[in-house]
């Protein structure tokens, strides 16, 4: 099954200081990276449940069985901060999916773990 997620992400207001930061998607292929400016950002991408417990995508990064989506911010070309949207929270977005369409907002904050809310 393939869904495609969109990504509906708002970062920690304590990583906007600072000149020339971008944060984003980082995928495997592509990245999706937008000035931080204090505008939450939206990123579609396409998954692929693949034997019911591994994931597939240009979004999706890591090892079979410990798959993820990666979101970071930089400035100058330099890595200040990455979150790993992990396994287990893909295992959440599809197992809530209703369709193969699905809003998931996300957090980034403090946390290395990003904080997401599936729409009820």
């Amino acid at each position: 099954m393939t869904i495609s997620v969109t990504f509906i992400v708002t970062l920690d207001p304590q990583y906007m200081m600072g000149v020339g930061r971008k944060w984003g998607l980082l995928g495997k292929k592509v990245n999706h990276l937008y000035i931080a400016d204090g505008t939450p950002i939206t990123v579609t991408t396409l998954i692929e449940s693949v034997e019911g417990n591994d994931y597939r995508g240009d979004s999706v990064v890591g090892k079979k069985g410990d798959r993820f989506v990666y979101f970071g911010l930089e400035q100058d070309g330099q890595w200040l901060r990455r979150w790993k949207l992990r396994h287990k929270q893909l295992d959440e977005i599809f197992n809530d999916a209703a369709s193969t369409e699905v809003n998931v907002y996300v957090f980034l904050g403090h946390e290395v773990t990003p904080q997401i809310l599936l729409p009820a």
